[in-house]
């Protein structure tokens, strides 16, 4: 719910560091656009004041990056998407590695060493080895396309409609049952989306 206003920290970032503004109808569009997406959510978890803080600080994280990752691929001296993720490839590959050393070193010597036919474990690993690195930079190039040729506000309303394909695709899949004030909330989200590309085309 809390990630949903991820929108509204990109505007307001974006005006702190680089004085971008937008028309206030656009800013108006993002009210059913957060709005619908909390309201999908609402009654599906508890949350603690920890939890909630670090909520905040995930999504003022996301909003701050996106901010930059727009500077950086629309600036002056602007960089292409291979660039930047070049950039920052290495990067996030030692702060995955020591991570996932310390946090998951156990259990990865543990799944190795199981039962499992030797052959079967190392191919298995290999190829998640290969698919897992080749999606995410399938992900993060397309990412860095659509921030370069739109805006990184236009990038989080965007993935605020991500959550309602997540959905329809579960009910098609998976049959999953969707609540009427669920299904409500998609739908003033999908709505404030289409007004906020009317208002896009607009400006």
């Amino acid at each position: 719910m809390i990630g949903a206003s991820t929108p509204f920290f990109v505007c307001i970032l974006g005006y702190i560091f680089f004085n971008t503004v937008y028309p206030w109808r656009v800013y108006a569009t993002l009210v059913p656009i957060a709005g619908g997406a909390m309201i999908s959510t609402y009654g599906e978890g508890n949350l603690s004041l920890f939890g909630f803080v670090l909520q905040l600080i995930a999504t003022f994280s996301r909003g701050l990056k996106t901010v930059w990752q727009g500077y950086l691929l629309q600036g002056e001296e602007k960089l292409s998407s291979p660039n930047l993720l070049r950039y920052m490839a290495f990067d996030s590959a030692v702060i995955l590695f020591v991570s996932a050393v310390l946090m998951e070193g156990s259990s990865f010597l543990s799944w190795m060493s199981s039962e499992r036919p030797e052959t079967y474990g190392f191919w298995y690993f290999a190829l998640l080895l290969t698919v897992n690195p080749l999606s995410a930079y399938l992900a993060n190039y397309t990412q860095f396309m659509l921030i370069q040729i739109s805006n990184p506000l236009t990038f989080q309303v965007i993935g605020n409609t991500k959550g309602l394909i997540n959905v329809i695709c579960s009910i098609i899949v998976f049959r999953n049952e969707v609540t009427g004030i669920a299904a409500l909330g998609y739908t003033i989200t999908l709505l404030g989306v289409a007004w906020y590309t009317r208002e896009q085309k607009r400006k």
